[in-house]
């Protein structure tokens, strides 16, 4: 079927439902559907089917919502539903594009601080730490506790006095060193398995 054929048999649909027909819903969806995810398949050969069908549905959906927002005067229904599906593919394909990059950017610096994990002294300030913090943290911290000690390793923090005090013991106590030292590298290996799974 031609798109002016399509185009026309849709007019007359549009008609229908806003003249308040039970049907021509359902005779929107037979009519358009699979026009419509052809349409997409074509003029966006990266989208997968499943996301041509659901954006397709999705146009169809939002014209009922708001039938009298079409003006067959003006362009047909079915260029209508094109440009709306034109536009949410768009949309996909840059929410994906934002959502890849936050998650590239986000291993990058999980993994980036990990490799100098060992070699806290040697961070620098290239090292976003607050952002870890922010992107990661309830992943990697459970308690209050745990979330400050977790600040200071990727602030570069040194002293053990420090993150003992930050784990709520007495740096003067026996032991402390060693539940310090504990403390990191349960840490560090939450970072790297953090690391792993980005």
């Amino acid at each position: 079927m031609s798109s002016n054929d399509v185009a026309k048999r849709l007019d007359d649909v549009h008609r229908r439902i806003l003249a308040g027909s039970r049907t021509a819903s359902r005779d929107l969806f037979v009519n358009a559907l699979q026009p419509l995810r052809a349409f997409l398949v074509k003029s966006h050969p990266a989208l997968e089917d499943d996301d041509a069908h659901d954006i397709a549905i999705d146009a169809i959906l939002s014209y009922l919502r708001q039938p009298a927002r079409c003006d067959v005067t003006r362009a047909s229904l079915w260029t209508y539903l094109c440009m709306v599906t034109l536009a949410d593919a768009v949309d996909l394909f840059r929410t994906r594009a934002r959502r890849h990059e936050l998650l590239r950017e986000s291993a990058e610096d999980v993994a980036e601080w990990s490799g100098h994990a060992n070699h806290v002294s040697e961070m620098d300030s290239a090292i976003d730490g607050r952002r870890i913090m922010e992107l990661h943290g309830h992943r990697l911290a459970t308690s209050d506790s745990e979330r400050r000690f977790l600040a200071l390793l990727l602030d570069g923090e040194r002293s053990t006095a420090v993150f003992a005090e930050a784990l709520g013991i007495d740096p003067k106590d026996e032991g402390a060193d060693m539940i310090v030292k504990q403390a990191k590298d349960r840490m560090r290996l939450r970072i790297k398995r953090l690391r792993d799974a980005l």
